[in-house]
């Protein structure tokens, strides 16, 4: 995890995202508040950001569709979905759009904590699938040019066994 991730914080409450921020800080996380999905949407557009969280119940613009249009913006970026909502459905229609996990919310300890280790595993999965991609396309160059180099041998072998038939 960089020293302060970046975390997109969309959630109507007021008084909710200014909590997050304040709790978040000193867990390594620097929270930039939306207070809808229109305004997660810009500011997502925006800039790049290590997390997104998104709530689930917002008026105007709610949280499956703002996930839906996030994976648009940002494909790459883990998306933890948050709600007050314990109703399964609403995670499994979470998770099946594309969110990295959910989180129920509450105002006491145990949610800021869970939060918090639920983005640092998002973070974590991130950077397994980058190393994966990568050691993925360094492997792929390497057997290009292993049969590169197999192509140029044999090349080589038939031009040997030419020259050995034509000296005979």
């Amino acid at each position: 995890m960089p020293s302060s991730a970046q975390v997109l914080y969309i959630d109507d409450d007021d008084g909710l995202r200014r909590l997050v921020s304040r709790r978040m800080k000193p867990l390594g996380f620097e929270i930039t508040p939306a207070a809808d999905g229109h305004e997660g949407l810009s500011l997502a557009g925006s800039r790049p950001f290590d997390v997104i969280a998104i709530d689930h119940y917002m008026p105007g613009l709610d949280g499956l569709s703002t996930l839906e249009q996030i994976r648009q913006i940002a494909p790459q970026t883990p998306v933890i979905y948050v709600t007050g909502s314990e109703e399964s459905r609403v995670a499994v229609a979470a998770l099946k759009a594309g969110a990295a996990d959910y989180v129920v919310k509450s105002t006491d300890d145990h949610f800021f904590d869970l939060l918090g280790n639920t983005f640092d595993q998002a973070l974590a999965q991130l950077r397994l699938q980058i190393a994966k991609r990568r050691a993925e396309e360094a492997l792929q160059e390497t057997n290009e040019r292993l049969e590169a180099l197999v192509e140029r041998q044999a090349a080589m072998l038939a031009e040997v066994n030419h020259r050995a038939a034509n000296s005979l």
